[in-house]
């Protein structure tokens, strides 16, 4: 059975964050980029997600290994937005 991984990222102010733990929680690989372009979503969350792929690529991990994901964001979200 292959392992199971889950991605966990943290966007800030300067920059965000993302990494990919095991079944256990222990840090398989991470990753920061700056947190530019936030103002624009699709651009965003399309920079956050190369990166995850990438990163994941980088341990030879494939994607459909990655379970879940979590996201931290600062200060409230407007969901109608």
């Amino acid at each position: 059975m292959r392992s199971r991984y889950r991605a966990g990222i943290d966007v800030g102010g300067t920059f965000t964050k993302m990494g990919l733990l095991d079944q256990k929680g222990r840090l398989a690989a991470k990753s920061a980029i700056p947190s530019r372009g936030f103002s624009d979503k699709k651009f965003f969350a399309t920079r956050i997600q190369d990166e995850l792929l990438r990163l994941a690529r980088s341990r030879g991990i494939s994607w459909s290994q990655v379970e879940g994901i979590s996201i931290g964001l600062p200060g409230p979200v407007d969901t109608r937005r």
